[in-house]
């Protein structure tokens, strides 16, 4: 018989009041009830992935949350994420709301994310952590954002969570974000509840890309500054990996290559923390043209000063070591000297590294207590 171990979280209002996080220690549920055989849906996934094409993904509202939630059964959870990657390798965006329909069916954190698995990047767990913390939220009432932060410090070092814990907490940033109401400040402040700096760090990461993915294109329309809100973050590298990849877009798609180079002058222009986190998204930026041959490692990270290239090759090898390994030896092969030995250290530890040198990422860091010398 499963039992379940609860994280249990003080509530600030009340003496007696707590929110539950349910973490059962084993699987709650039948995960082969998620699956059906590809052989078996051939046609209903080809019905699937021309439905899917046929929707706008930019228009407010987008159905693929209901979509998912009817299909799920007809193709299973491994029907949806095969046509998924057909259409977009990466598919990370597209899967959150498919990792919010497999927690709102399992109920539970640890069966939802062995369903997910480490599909679409991560995308599908990234969306039951957003899901969990939210719905936790909504059945306590709306609860405050403060209430859930006492669990953090061990939430992501759970056994029965199956990821990386920097992943883990870039999954509860993205929930952070939401459960504040897209409130910058209030999300990437309450990532300290961590009481762990890398840990914090990489919440700020999920926060961030949550608030791009919402509102980049509403903050562009209104003609905010070029990298808002990344230039006034507290972890500008954190924002500036997903900041970055509309900005190239809009700015390369006006312009072409006079695009790309004004970018890097707007790069240049900032200065400390800042200036390395614009190098560090722009090569995370270049990911796809480095993977399929458009540019090379050393052609995206040859601007700006030593610092700045040394940042751009981790923004771009992490998250290509852990995706396409066989790419990431080939970025790494046309760089030379110290950046060659970072990118070859970045592949060989991929994304979410809760050991590595942070000092260009975060403004007060001491890799040997995690407290507190402020980088000059």
């Amino acid at each position: 018989m499963w039992w379940v171990l609860f994280i249990l979280l003080a509530a600030c209002a009340s003496p007696t009041a707590q929110v539950v996080l349910p973490i059962a220690e084993g699987h709650t549920v039948n995960l082969s009830d998620f699956e059906v055989p590809l052989n078996e849906t051939g046609r209903a996934r080809a019905e699937f992935r021309s439905l899917l094409l046929s929707l706008d993904d930019g228009a407010e509202g987008f159905p693929r949350r209901d979509l998912y939630a009817q299909k799920m059964g007809e193709l299973g959870v491994n029907g949806i994420i095969a046509v998924l990657t057909d259409i977009n390798p990466t598919c990370h965006d597209e899967a959150h709301d498919l990792g919010k329909v497999i927690f709102a069916r399992t109920g539970e954190i640890g069966s939802a994310l062995a369903i997910c698995a480490d599909s679409c990047y991560s995308g599908c767990m990234h969306g039951v952590m957003f899901e969990a913390f939210s719905s936790v939220a909504n059945e306590s009432g709306h609860i405050k954002i403060e209430k859930i932060l006492p669990a953090l410090p061990t939430f992501c070092f759970s056994d029965r969570i199956g990821y990386k814990p920097g992943d883990c907490a870039h999954g509860v940033g993205h929930a952070l974000m939401f459960l504040s109401g897209y409130d910058v400040n209030e999300s990437v402040a309450s990532c300290a509840a961590f009481n762990d700096k890398p840990m914090e760090y990489y919440c700020a990461t999920g926060a961030y890309m949550e608030y791009v993915n919402r509102l980049d294109a509403i903050d562009a329309q209104f003609e905010k500054n070029i990298f808002f809100p990344c230039d006034v973050s507290p972890y500008p590298a954190a924002c500036f990996r997903y900041k970055m990849v509309p900005v190239l877009r809009r700015e390369t798609g006006a312009k072409g290559l006079s695009g790309l180079h004004e970018v890097v002058k707007n790069c240049e222009a900032l200065e400390g923390f800042a200036r390395l986190g614009c190098f560090h998204g722009f090569g995370n930026a270049h990911l796809t043209h480095v993977a399929f041959g458009v540019f090379s490692a050393s052609d995206v990270c040859s601007f700006g000063s030593e610092e700045d290239r040394y940042v751009c090759v981790e923004g771009l090898i992490e998250r290509l070591a852990k995706y396409e390994p066989e790419a990431a030896g080939t970025a790494c092969a046309s760089l030379n000297g110290t950046l060659r030995a970072v990118c070859e250290e970045g592949r060989a530890g991929n994304m979410y590294r809760l050991d590595k040198d942070f000092t260009y990422y975060i403004p007060e860091w001491s890799p040997v207590n995690r407290s507190s010398e402020t980088l000059k």
